[in-house]
């Protein structure tokens, strides 16, 4: 099984967080993936919100990428911007000019986090979904375990995708090959 991927390029403008919102399930719908009206909107909102912070962080082009695995789907945000985003540890929305929206990720995505990446930085958002394989192929991408922070009982917000566990992959909008994120089997 191959993982399913779609990539596409928007200007750093206001314009664009639609744009990327609806192109975001437009492929969703279009790869057939059954989800509760709740999950869609959260994948909604968190494209809103990750394409949002591109283009009040960074100019040029934005690139968004989203791949389909056996039971995740993976939605990456790639800009020119070096700085890597830090969600505040509490948001005062009366006091807050910015910060709701990583606060937000992190409560509607499964999983998120940053890299660096030589043209600038990707932010990534996981969301867990209705298996798209036969059982027999179970093995072929490894579950991701939830941790749950003892002190708190919440998730930890930046946690290794499955995707960096087995191969790194660059999502720079100059690049042209997506190499396969799936692990290499043992012969």
């Amino acid at each position: 099984m191959t993982t399913r991927h779609a990539r596409f390029a928007t200007p750093a403008s206001p314009e664009s967080v639609a744009f990327a919102r609806d192109r975001v399930l437009t492929q969703v719908n279009a790869w057939g993936l059954t989800l509760e009206k709740g999950a869609r909107e959260a994948i909604k909102l968190v494209a809103s919100e990750l394409t949002t912070n591109a283009v009040v962080h960074a100019e040029g082009l934005i690139t968004l990428g989203l791949y389909l695995g056996k039971d995740r789907l993976l939605l990456v945000v790639h800009d020119g911007s070096r700085a890597l985003p830090t969600p505040p540890a509490s948001c005062d929305p009366a006091e807050s000019e910015s910060g709701r929206g990583l606060l937000l990720v992190n409560t509607f995505a499964d999983r998120w986090g940053s890299d660096p990446t030589p043209g600038g930085k990707k932010v990534w958002a996981e969301f867990d979904v209705p298996p798209q394989l036969p059982a027999a192929e179970s093995d072929v991408l490894p579950r991701l375990p939830r941790p749950v922070a003892a002190d708190t009982g919440t998730r930890p917000s930046h946690t290794t995708p499955w995707f960096a566990r087995h191969q790194r992959i660059s999502l720079h909008p100059k690049e042209t090959v997506v190499t396969a994120m799936l692990p290499r089997r043992s012969r």
